[in-house]
């Protein structure tokens, strides 16, 4: 039986110059924890535009150029999550695109192994949003006093 601390993650390195890569890990649901708490509302957005409007999930293509073009930072913010340093978001927005783009291909390629589970993904965490969204109004509906 192997155990938690013999366990090697899979990664891939990214070429970012002479000599220099980046190392890139696939997203724990801590780590997409992490950007939705902090990229909420863009992520929302860019759901409701690209796949509730449209009633399907786009392909993962045309879905990541949506995001590097209309949430720049949440790229930035998968990046340096994926390479174990959250805290270097400003370092990764200064990487040239080409890297950027490389990084988000194989950090989604080790993170998910098909778009039906980027879209089942999708779908719980926008289900559990609006539930709690719901959940909210109805407690802020009722003028309870927070104490």
């Amino acid at each position: 039986m192997g155990s938690l601390s013999d366990l090697r993650l899979p990664t891939k390195e990214v070429p970012v110059g002479d000599d220099q890569h980046l190392t890139v890990r696939g997203l724990s649901f801590s780590d997409l924890s992490d950007i939705w708490h902090d990229h909420a509302p863009v992520l929302e957005k860019l759901y409701t535009k690209h796949i509730v409007e449209r009633e399907e999930m786009p392909p993962a293509d045309q879905l990541a150029k949506s995001l590097i073009a209309e949430a720049p930072g949440v790229v930035a913010r998968i990046i340096a999550h994926a390479n174990d340093e959250p805290e270097s978001v400003e370092i990764v927005e200064k990487l040239p695109g080409i890297v950027q783009i490389s990084a988000l291909v194989e950090i989604a390629g080790l993170t998910f192994h098909s778009e039906a589970e980027v879209k089942k993904l999708l779908e719980t965490v926008t289900q559990g949003a609006m539930a709690l969204s719901n959940l909210l109004g109805v407690v802020k509906d009722r003028d309870l006093p927070i104490q």
